[in-house]
């Protein structure tokens, strides 16, 4: 019964893994690829089996180069991956790069106001209402704090016209309240989206080609910023951590936005948290204890695994789980 089980065991385990990856994990996988993300086998198949033999191979002494120097080439690839949505070319998310980027984008978006005014006769209303809103479902501190906001930036408008200079110096302070993530929140985030639209509907040809553009570097910036500003040894090695990128993305775009996909990041973030971020917990647990005695041939594991495993098989009963027990 046990040389049947092996046989048949090892008859399985040298054919090709199949993949076990679900539409979506597919959807991520092929992703990752267009953006330069090299996937490892246990990746690309979801095999969890593979995934531990191959994260016990990055503690192992002739494997441990090869395996690490690919975990390492696909972080800089999904940092580099992230950057590019911020305009940044390179692998590093340094604070100088980001910095140097932050000045560029902010001078940019400085000079295209500054050439511009915004007409505040189509967004007044929609200023009203967000007010309206807020004074129904706010505490009335809470409410008068939106209202007053609103009434200082329609203070700074002449002739309903704001200047460029002002509008672009309501965005940085506007952002800031709208990350706050209390009841105030939203309502100071549509004041944001409010001005915004109002600005950008009012750019044509290049120039409002070109604002667009700096605006969404802009934004994807702040989110990895946010996100470099996490503790870690990715962050100060100069790497997008996938987790933390993600949490700095609910923060921009909120728990819903986040699941409707919403922001440049979004499936980027999706591709870190499924396949670049360690799926393998690095301890001592039966899974991977077995497949280090196997890979290192320790004493009679492997023999015993082999034993276990087969006697399992031909009972009906789980291979790993009898190979577990074999081995010790």
């Amino acid at each position: 019964l046990a040389g049947q089980g092996i046989g048949n065991a090892i008859g399985r385990a040298i054919r090709p893994v199949a993949s076990n990856l679900n539409p979506e994990k597919e959807a991520l996988a092929a992703a990752a690829r267009n953006e330069g993300i090299p996937l490892i086998a246990g990746q690309s198949t979801g095999s969890r089996p593979l995934q531990i033999i191959e994260s016990v191979m990055e503690n192992l002494p002739f494997t441990s180069g090869s395996q690490l120097a690919g975990r390492e080439a696909q972080q800089r690839a999904f940092t580099a991956a992230a950057l590019r949505r911020a305009g940044i070319s390179g692998e590093s998310a340094g604070a100088a790069t980001l910095g140097a980027q932050k000045n560029a984008l902010g001078s940019e978006l400085g000079s295209i106001a500054a050439r511009n005014q915004l007409d505040m006769n189509p967004v007044v209303g929609r200023i009203s209402a967000i007010v309206d809103d807020a004074q129904k479902h706010l505490p009335p501190a809470a409410a008068a704090n939106v209202a007053a906001v609103a009434d200082n930036i329609l203070s700074q408008t002449k002739n309903a016209v704001m200047s460029g200079t002002n509008y672009q110096g309501w965005r940085e302070p506007l952002r800031a309240m709208a990350s706050k993530g209390d009841e105030t929140s939203r309502y100071f985030s549509q004041l944001r989206t409010a001005l915004d639209d109002g600005f950008k509907s009012q750019l044509s040809g290049a120039e409002a080609s070109a604002f667009s553009d700096a605006a969404r570097k802009y934004a994807n910036l702040k989110t990895i910023t946010k996100a470099m500003g996490g503790a870690g040894n990715l962050p100060a090695a100069g790497q997008i951590s996938p987790a933390q990128l993600g949490a700095a993305l609910g923060n921009a775009v909120g728990r819903e936005g986040k699941a409707l996909g919403r922001g440049d990041l979004n499936e980027l973030s999706r591709i870190g948290q499924t396949f670049v971020k360690e799926q393998v917990p690095n301890s001592g647990s039966a899974q991977r204890l077995l497949m280090q005695s196997l890979l290192t041939n320790t004493g009679g594991a492997a023999v015993g695994a082999a034993a276990g495993g087969g006697s399992a098989y031909a009972m009906g009963e789980s291979p790993l789980k009898g190979m577990a027990y074999g081995a010790g």
